[in-house]
């Protein structure tokens, strides 16, 4: 498995959020050669990232089948007002899914998964990601914004 962090700072926006991909290698001649994404936002009260518990999750959803990928958002005192750059955090992160899907092993499907504070994160992406705002906020397409599951714990 390689693990690699990725920040989410791009042209349009300057964040200390960033990405951490789980990543598994396909097994030769394996039925399976190209996994869903999951994107894995966890809890915290929107002031840190619970690492420990984070990766636990993380590495239980690889073992399941997943390329699994743990979003570091924009906490409280990062950003005023803090919201919406969550939501631009997440939207970032699963662009960046999107357009890394081929050297990822990825088979097209992307899940987005929340607990707690995190949960709250993912609610409103659900509810916002086809938005105008959104598109014109992240500078993404609603191709590029698009999930195929959302999961709220």
């Amino acid at each position: 498995m390689e693990i690699k962090t990725l920040s989410l700072t791009n042209g349009k926006q300057t964040t200390q959020a960033s990405l951490t991909a789980y990543l598994q290698t396909p097994t030769p001649k394996a039925p399976v050669q190209a996994f869903p994404a999951l994107i894995f936002v966890p809890g915290g009260s929107m002031t840190h990232i619970p690492e420990e518990e984070s990766e636990k999750t993380a590495l239980t959803f690889a073992a399941s089948g997943y390329q699994v990928f743990i979003l570091r958002y924009s906490f409280v005192g990062e950003a005023t007002p803090l919201y919406p750059a969550p939501l631009l955090d997440l939207a970032q992160a699963v662009s960046l899914v999107h357009h890394h899907e081929d050297s990822w092993h990825l088979n097209g499907k992307v899940a987005v998964m929340g607990f707690s504070a995190g949960g709250q994160v993912v609610a409103l992406y659900n509810d916002y990601w086809q938005s105008t705002w959104l598109g014109e906020e992240s500078g993404l397409t609603e191709a590029e914004r698009h999930f195929d599951a959302a999961v709220l714990g």
